[in-house]
C-alpha cells in the first residue's frame, strides 16, 4: 500500500443546526504536509514513550554460548529467519554455511561450506525468505545469490549483476522478491588511493531474484573513513562517531537514511522518492569522556604495544564530530512497521529504538535487550544475535509484546 496524503474536510453548519466542534487531537505528536509531491511528516518524539511496547525480560529461546555442542557453536552468525512452523534458520558467515534448527534449538540440518563451488558459500551478508520455507542467501563475496529449502537443500545459485560503485552487500528483501543491495565500499589502485577523511560512495538499488536487472536509487556516502597512503600500502578506519547510510524493506519501497540528521526516505518501487520522515530527537554531543571512552575501546582491540600506540596516534590525526549520528540502523517488521536505532556511545550496551508505523508516524519508543543485534522482527517476537561478556555469540528468541492497535 502506498502512502496517502492527509485529506482535511471542513463544513459549514448552519447556525440553526450548530453544534459543538471537536476538541484538537493533542495526542497526536506528527504533522504531514506536501512538498513538491513528497509527503513530509514531522515527529515530536521529546515525551514518546514504549506506549505498550515491550521485550519479554528473558530469551524464550538460547542457542549456542561457550558450553553448546560443537554443532550449535556460532561465529558471525550475519542472518535469520523463523520459518512458519516455528524452525530457525541461521546463516552463519564464521562456518560459512546454513543451519536449521528445531523451534526447541537442536541442529537439524546444516548446508554448505567455504568455496566457490554449487551449495558452497564465502560471506553470507543476507539470511532472508521467501514464503513459508525457501531461503534466499545473498553472498557478497562470491556476489551471488542462493536458494535452498530447510528439507530439500541448495535449489540453486545466480550470479549478481552489479555495477554500481562498491561491492554489492544484501540489505534486505523487497515486497516484489527483489533483493536490497548497498553499503559496500571498494578502493582501486588504478584510481589512487586516496588520504585524509573520505566518505566513499556506495551505490542503493536491488536486484531481481535471478540477480539481474540492476535498479539503482542512487549513490549515498556509506560511512566515513580516515584514509593514508605510503609506500608501504593503503589503510582506510572507520571514522569516530561516523554516521552510516543504511537501508531497509518497506511496503512496496525502500526507506534509507544517511544518518547525517533525523530524516529518513521512503522511495517506490519506481526509486522515486515519495515520503521524508523526520523527528526532533535531540543530538547528542560528543563529550571529551566520550572521545576518552571511544579511544580506550579501539585501543583495548590492540594485540601488541606498539599497535596500541599506532592506533592512538591515528586517532590523534581524526576529526570528532560535535555530535553523534542520530541512529545507526533502520530495520523493519513483519507487519511494515520501521525501527530505528539510535547510536550507541561507547559503554552503552542496551539499543534504544524510535518505532514508526508503515507511514512514518512515530509510535513508541523502546529498548531491546543488551548486547543483541536484531536479525529479525516478527508480529510477536524478536529473532537477535547476542554476546556475552566474552563476545560468544548466542542465537536468541524474544517475545514481543505491542498494543492491539499495532497489531
Amino acid at each position: 500500500m502506498k502512502p496517502s496524503a492527509v485529506v482535511s474536510t471542513f463544513v459549514l453548519l448552519a447556525a440553526t443546526a450548530c453544534a459543538d466542534a471537536p476538541e484538537p487531537d493533542t495526542t497526536r505528536i506528527w504533522t504531514e504536509r506536501d512538498s513538491a509531491g513528497v509527503t513530509v511528516v514531522d515527529n515530536h518524539v521529546a515525551d514518546l514513550d514504549d506506549a505498550g511496547w515491550s521485550v519479554g525480560d528473558e530469551p524464550r529461546l538460547v542457542i549456542g554460548g561457550l558450553d553448546a555442542p560443537d554443532e550449535t557453536q556460532l561465529f558471525q552468525v550475519d542472518g535469520a529467519t523463523r520459518l512458519a512452523d516455528g524452525r530457525l534458520a541461521v546463516g552463519v558467515a564464521g562456518s560459512h554455511d546454513v543451519r536449521v534448527f528445531s523451534p526447541q534449538g537442536a541442529l537439524l540440518a546444516r548446508f554448505g561450506t567455504e568455496g566457490d563451488g554449487p551449495g558452497e558459500f564465502r560471506d553470507v551478508t543476507l539470511l532472508g525468505r521467501y514464503g513459508a520455507d525457501t531461503l534466499v542467501v545473498f553472498d557478497a563475496s562470491a556476489s551471488r545469490i542462493t536458494l535452498l529449502t530447510p528439507d530439500g537443500g541448495v535449489l540453486g545459485s545466480v550470479p549478481v549483476a552489479w555495477n554500481g560503485k562498491g561491492y554489492p552487500i544484501g540489505r534486505d528483501l523487497l515486497d516484489d522478491g527483489s533483493i536490497l543491495v548497498g553499503g559496500g565500499m571498494s578502493f582501486s589502485s588504478s584510481e589512487g588511493f586516496p588520504t585524509g577523511v573520505i566518505r566513499p560512495l556506495s551505490t542503493f538499488g536491488w536486484v531481481d531474484r535471478q540477480g539481474a536487472n540492476m535498479h539503482a536509487l542512487g549513490d549515498f556516502a556509506a560511512a566515513g573513513m580516515f584514509a593514508r597512503a605510503s609506500s608501504q600500502g593503503f589503510m582506510a578506519r572507520g571514522l569516530p562517531f561516523t554516521p552510516v547510510t543504511t537501508a531497509t524493506a518497506g511496503r512496496n519501497g525502500v526507506w534509507l537514511g544517511t544518518g547525517e540528521h533525523w530524516e529518513v526516505r521512503l522511495y517506490d518501487l519506481d526509486g522515486a522518492l515519495v515520503r521524508l520522515v523526520r523527528a526532533d530527537a535531540e543530538p547528542r554531543p560528543v563529550t571529551p569522556e566520550l572521545r576518552g571512552a571511544y579511544e580506550e575501546e579501539e585501543v583495548a582491540d590492540a594485540s601488541t604495544g606498539n599497535e596500541a600506540r599506532q592506533i592512538r596516534e591515528l586517532l590523534a590525526e581524526m576529526p570528532f564530530p560535535a555530535y553523534m549520528p542520530p541512529y545507526q540502523l533502520l530495520v523493519t517488521d513483519a507487519l511494515g512497521y520501521l525501527w530505528a536505532e539510535a547510536y550507541l556511545a561507547p559503554g552503552e550496551t542496551r539499543p534504544r529504538w524510535l518505532v514508526f508505523d508503515p507511514w512514518g508516524h512515530a509510535v513508541a519508543r523502546l529498548a531491546t535487550p543488551p548486547r543483541t543485534r536484531l536479525l529479525e522482527i516478527g508480529a510477536d517476537y524478536v529473532l537477535g544475535l547476542s554476546r556475552d561478556e566474552l563476545d560468544v555469540e548466542t542465537l536468541t528468541l524474544w517475545s514481543l509484546h505491542r498494543p492491539p492497535s499495532a497489531s
